[in-house]
């Protein structure tokens, strides 16, 4: 498990995932890599097959990550609407916990 990692543009601060060529807001071609610590879940939905095909129950969720970059994510168990997660990759697919901060027993 991994960190999830963003694209940061130095000359304007913003953040985008997937990592863009270059900046979209002005211009430059410098994009540096981060590592947001969290993030807060604005929606989410479930997934219950996709074509010619039945899945068990998957829930995803949109993450506005700390500096703007969004992400669609895997929920993990207890992550709802307006959640503060961390988003991990893992087998190539980001997944979002809740912080330790926001768990209920810590």
């Amino acid at each position: 498990m991994t960190s999830i990692v963003v694209g940061k543009c130095p000359s304007c601060g913003a953040e985008r995932f997937p990592i863009p060529l270059w900046c979209d807001i002005c211009g430059s071609y410098r994009i540096d890599e981060v590592s947001p610590p969290s993030g807060l879940v604005t929606e989410t939905t479930i997934v219950r097959h996709i074509p010619g095909h039945v899945l068990p129950p998957l829930r995803l969720g949109t993450v506005r990550l700390a500096g703007g970059a969004v992400v669609v994510a895997r929920l993990e168990a207890g992550v709802g609407e307006g959640s503060r997660v961390e988003v991990d990759v893992e087998a190539g697919a980001p997944i979002a916990r809740l912080r330790p901060s926001s768990r209920a027993d810590g």
